[in-house]
């Protein structure tokens, strides 16, 4: 009786991750800019530089000085190849069969992010600092089961002179063409998601902040239904919720670069985007300002519904988006503003939900700018009126 129990409760869990995921998917295809067959596709110019680097000095780039971003965190990538294929790729390397080319973006604080090639490179830095001994090799006898420290000095150097193609993104490209340009080049194998993609061209604080909230236990507990992290579903609905609060609440942010519009506009690529760079330049205090207000909102919310927080009602098995970012931008706005308990909250909280306009954002898909400006400003009409209600 407990093994089917056992067995029926996994079928509901692995039910429930795939509906997130579904709607995750549905919810990631976000505006794009369409344009005629006769326009341009591409209303700013696209600048590439081709460049060629040894190995020797990839490596120091990377490790030494810092100057090219592997985004450690970047967890789908991290560690996907196994260790035969990492060798498999070390012995091309040995045999001098040339690579596919590698694509980077410059950063406009400095530096540059890799857009395409990340494995590569993560398989040619561990090999560098003697993390992984080669095995499985097809061609090359003598060097199976060596670091690179073991191999004799001229298969070293063979290793160090190698030489690579990379093409350079200029920093000056807009971030929906940036976007863009990333998804077709990662066409191929696994693609990446927009949220991925982020991740590597944003790298910063906003990509640490959104790591830790991910995996605080506060967010855990609120949310019981399961994200794949490993795709940054998590880190993606954390963003758009973060990026809707910090909009309408910009005074809590010291210095805006004067370059970014903090505005609501465009498509959500460049609002996403754009809230990414927004909180890179915020300073340590405000970062943790915003990651305790964060935290303490779970908390609350997960206080008042328990296992239903964030879900659209008692009797649903999947995580709703509308529902997390809505509930915590209503309580981030108002947690230290007014005293209310848990019961008046409840009461507070459903009333909003039940009115007609939340539940026909319910109806309808999150993916348009336009709709979720409208909610939000009914949002915070709504917040206005319980500040003044509970001052």
């Amino acid at each position: 009786m407990m093994q089917e129990y056992n067995q029926y409760n996994e079928s509901i869990n692995e039910d429930s991750e795939k509906e997130i995921n579904q709607e995750m998917e549905k919810l990631d295809e976000e505006e794009v800019i369409k344009f005629s067959s006769s326009s341009n596709p591409y209303p700013a110019k696209v600048e590439f530089s081709k460049e060629q680097f040894s190995l020797f000095e990839i490596n120091r780039a990377i490790n030494e000085f810092k100057e090219i971003n592997l985004n450690p965190e970047f967890q789908r990538n991290k560690g996907l190849w196994d260790r035969k294929k990492q060798s498999r790729l070390i012995e091309s390397i040995l045999m001098g069969i040339p690579l596919p080319l590698f694509y980077f973006a410059e950063n406009k604080g400095g530096g540059l992010s890799v857009v395409d090639g990340l494995q590569r490179l993560h398989t040619i830095t561990e090999y560098f600092k003697n993390e992984f001994k080669l095995q499985d090799l097809t061609y090359i006898d003598g060097v199976k089961g060596k670091l690179f420290k073991d191999l004799q000095r001229d298969n070293q150097a063979r290793i160090e002179r190698y030489q690579i193609q990379v093409y350079v993104m200029s920093a000056d490209t807009p971030e929906t063409v940036k976007l863009d340009i990333f998804e077709r080049i990662n066409s191929g194998g696994t693609p990446l998601n927009k949220q991925e993609m982020r991740h590597a061209l944003y790298k910063g604080k906003s990509t640490k902040l959104l790591k830790e909230l991910a995996e605080c236990d506060e967010f855990k507990k609120a949310v019981t239904l399961k994200l794949d992290s490993k795709r940054m579903r998590d880190r993606y609905v954390i963003l758009r919720a973060l990026a809707f609060y910090l909009a309408y609440n910009v005074q809590l942010i010291k210095k805006i670069p004067a370059n970014i519009d903090p505005e609501i506009n465009g498509s959500f690529d460049n609002f996403l985007g754009k809230y990414m760079r927004i909180m890179n330049s915020m300073d340590e205090n405000e970062c943790s300002k915003l990651e305790y207000t964060f935290k303490t909102s779970m908390q609350l919310l997960y206080n008042i519904y328990k296992d239903n927080t964030f879900k659209r009602n008692s009797t649903s098995n999947t995580f709703n988006m509308i529902m997390f970012e809505s509930l915590f931008f209503i309580t981030a706005s108002l947690q230290n503003q007014i005293k209310i308990d848990l019961d008046t909250w409840h009461k507070e909280l459903d009333n909003i939900i039940n009115k007609s306009w939340f539940q026909s954002t319910l109806d309808n898909s999150s993916n348009s700018i336009k709709r979720m400006k409208e909610h939000f400003i009914k949002l915070s009409d709504n917040i206005e009126e319980l500040r003044t209600k509970y001052a």
